[in-house]
């Protein structure tokens, strides 16, 4: 198998989920005042981090030819939830072909391209379409390789960037909203949820191939979320005949 001159390479963002509440998540006025006067929750919230990873690999029949994995991530404690945020750090995506043959005596350039795209949305075992979508990404990857005399096939890999997004509370994307949708997934105290991959648009050589080749996944999902618990009642003290407080 030949390997491939990569002709751009991705640059490792740190691993670690957000352990703190950062004042760029609070994109709004309106978020803002959430974050400090919530009736009827408490005015501080809480902020919980983890990650996520896979519980194994399954293949999605659809007609995308998505492959993907199942993860369940523990569903945020009784509150107003503020915003929920999922980091996932950069993968290693790879491409092999058992063509084209090299029959000459001379070193064959292969030049090849395909489009890559991945999805977090809720777990279609669970729910049905059409699914809910929380993350996505998309890129073009386009390299050249050489095959030598007598020998056949590649083998590419290239690095898809991290990527990171933030659900919040106050959004007016949808109707409802996707932080609304996100918790829509709860199911037996977690949420469920699946990341799912497709390659289309290959090309190798000016020749099209339909069916993707391809495989790449993240190891894990680091998510976030800032949770501000219901106020407790006020039902003041109650002094009995004895005189002690209880």
């Amino acid at each position: 198998m030949a390997r491939a001159r990569q002709r751009r390479s991705g640059r490792s963002q740190p691993r670690r989920p957000l352990d703190r509440l950062d004042p760029a998540h609070a994109t709004s006025a309106s978020l803002t005042k959430l974050l400090t006067n919530s009736q009827p929750y408490q005015g501080s919230a809480v902020v919980l981090s983890g990650v996520a990873r896979t519980q194994g690999q399954q293949v999605y029949n659809s007609q995308f030819h998505w492959w993907g994995q199942t993860y369940t991530i523990d569903a945020p404690p009784p509150g107003k939830v503020l915003w929920y945020s999922f980091f996932i750090n950069w993968q290693i995506w790879s491409w092999s072909s058992s063509g084209p043959q090299n029959g000459s005596s001379s070193q064959l350039r292969v030049d090849l391209a395909a489009t890559w795209r991945w999805e977090l949305i809720a777990n279609p075992y669970l729910f049905p379409e059409p699914q809910a979508r929380f993350m996505t990404d998309f890129g073009r990857y386009e390299s050249y390789t050489s095959v030598p005399p007598g020998g056949s096939g590649f083998n590419v890999s290239w690095v898809v960037p991290s990527k990171s997004v933030t659900l919040s509370a106050d959004s007016k994307e949808s109707d409802p909203t996707p932080l609304e949708m996100l918790l829509a997934t709860k199911v037996d105290g977690n949420l469920r949820l699946w990341w799912r991959g497709t390659m289309s648009d290959q090309i190798i050589n000016d020749w099209e191939y339909g069916f993707p080749l391809g495989f790449g996944r993240p190891d894990e999902i680091y998510w976030s979320c800032a949770v501000v618990p219901p106020r407790l009642p006020d039902v003041g003290l109650r002094v009995p005949p004895g005189g002690s407080n209880v």
